[in-house]
This record gives structure tokens, C-alpha cells and sequence, in this order.
């Protein structure tokens, strides 16, 4: 949990100065982020390719949808 006292320092700041920080902190998460990856090293990821039947229940879905509003 954040500190009430970081809290109340950071409030009186000005627009400008609570920016920076923002800034920083965003550019500290977004180092993070990359190190999640790791250079040569393969992942493997789900594609919808491999997957007909998700397709086809997707295109049933919006045929149903696409009847209901036609109906009056």
C-alpha cells in the first residue's frame, strides 16, 4: 500500500512536477515490461487459425444477432 505521507507529497506538487513523475514511473514500467521477454527465446502463442470450429460458432453467433434485428 502506497504511504499516506508519498501520497499527500506528491498531491502538493504542481502540475508540471506530478507529470515528471508520471513520466518516470511510466518509463520504469515500461523497462519492466520488456525485460518479460527474453532475446532468442521462443514462445508459443494461440492463433484462431488452428481453430475452425471458433470461426464458425463466431459466424453462427452473428448470423442469430444479424436475424433477431432484422425481425420487426
Amino acid at each position: 500500500m502506497i504511504c499516506e505521507e508519498l501520497l499527500d507529497e506528491l498531491q502538493r506538487l504542481n502540475s508540471r512536477e506530478q507529470l515528471k513523475v508520471i513520466q518516470i514511473l511510466a518509463g520504469e514500467l515500461a523497462v519492466e515490461g520488456e525485460a518479460y521477454f527474453q532475446d532468442g527465446t521462443v514462445y508459443d502463442f494461440w492463433s484462431p487459425i488452428d481453430a475452425p470450429e471458433a470461426a464458425n460458432l463466431l459466424r453462427k453467433m452473428l448470423d442469430e444477432q444479424q436475424e433477431m434485428n432484422s425481425q420487426p
